[in-house]
């Protein structure tokens, strides 16, 4: 038996444990606390009206004064009707017992049945649907927490029907990197790159046509082959004379060689050996909306370039390219990128390693200033 029949004093699904024809008659209380037959019409009857109210059966009920039993209806499924005998005490003490119970039964309609609802006392409160996806329909006005999603990017509400939009609009991005900043473009914020990061280095004397390189750690820890560019000296100066000259004939190319780990490479083509002295060099990183590219060189003898073509969406001739360069980079090669096209660039490899180089496929990082 369920809680919601024992409530309401319904026997109709009670196990039958003894059955016979149903005869069409109704029974009522006498006054003696007995109960004989009445015949009658077929509206519903209180059978037992001491200490309960609201206790009645159809008039398809028989109970019987001799045996103090109760004769009730009982529909089988192939539709006759048949009549179920229980004990009037289990009766009487089920419906008393129902009464108890029926506090720890009631379900609250928040929505019609309370006013001022305040939940600041409460353990914890879930206000908000919540998983992994979000349902495949929803009507308007519906919340729903998406376990799944960025921290912070949780809440979804419904804003059409079947149409989810992620509430809090303007948040900040997440794929920014370090050290960048975020400027308002209209609609949303974007990151874009910071001040840069300087590194002082200095270079031992630096044969004509060769390259050499120095590492320094970095204030910021950027990805390993994030797009940077690089900004040289606008002079040397040499501490011991005292001097100061603008380079010339120098070449350098930066790359995020591991994590907050910067490498710069310098080539000297000025036609004699040069010494840098100790300098400030400035690094910008760009690691939002980079293209990602694999590329295979063809062999490159010394003194020579080869050129590929990368679609980059949002290049235009006017466009400036910061490149990042694989961690391992051949000895000598120099690597830079131009606009060629619209959403085109042309990546130059250049060999100046004294012998001819076989490149082996590496990736690459673009990103439009």
């Amino acid at each position: 038996m369920r809680a919601s029949q024992v409530a309401r004093c319904d026997f109709s699904q009670v196990k039958r444990t003894t059955s016979q024809h149903y005869a069409g008659r109704r029974f009522a209380s006498a006054a003696r606390g007995g109960w004989h037959t009445a015949s009658g019409s077929h509206k519903k009857t209180p059978l037992i009206t001491k200490g309960l109210t609201n206790l009645a059966l159809t008039t398809h009920a028989k109970v019987l004064a001799e045996r103090r039993e109760m004769w009730l209806p009982f529909k089988t499924r192939g539709g006759s009707k048949t009549v179920t005998r229980l004990p009037w005490r289990a009766i009487v003490f089920a419906c008393w017992a129902s009464q108890l119970m029926l506090p720890a039964q009631t379900t609250l309609d928040l929505r019609t049945q309370t006013k001022n609802v305040d939940f600041t006392q409460a353990v914890t409160t879930k206000p908000n649907k919540s998983g992994t996806a979000l349902p495949a329909t929803c009507r308007v006005g519906e919340t729903f927490f998406l376990t799944g999603a960025p921290a912070g990017q949780n809440l979804y509400g419904c804003t059409g029907t079947n149409a989810w939009s992620q509430l809090g609009a303007n948040m900040l991005p997440v794929n920014s990197q370090p050290g960048q900043v975020l400027a308002w473009n209209g609609n949303s914020w974007q990151p874009q790159s910071g001040l840069g990061v300087s590194i002082a280095l200095s270079f031992a004397s630096i044969a004509d046509g060769t390259c050499a390189e120095q590492s320094a750690a970095l204030a910021l820890p950027w990805p390993t082959g994030s797009p940077v560019t690089l900004a040289m000296p606008a002079q040397y100066c040499d501490a011991t004379s005292g001097t100061c000259y603008a380079p010339i004939g120098l070449a350098p190319s930066a790359r995020i060689t591991a994590p907050g780990v910067a490498t710069l490479r310098m080539c000297n083509f000025s036609g004699a050996a040069q010494s840098p002295p100790m300098a400030s060099y400035t690094l910008v990183q760009y690691g939002s909306n980079t293209t990602t590219a694999t590329l295979t060189f063809p062999q490159i003898v010394d003194g020579a370039c080869a050129t590929l073509n990368v679609a980059v969406p949002g290049a235009t001739a006017a466009s400036a390219i910061a490149v990042g360069l694989p961690a391992a980079l051949e000895q000598g090669l120099i690597v830079a990128g131009v606009p060629s096209a619209p959403g085109v660039i042309a990546i130059s490899a250049c060999n100046w390693s004294g012998a001819t180089l076989t490149l082996a496929p590496a990736s690459y990082q673009f990103s439009v200033i």
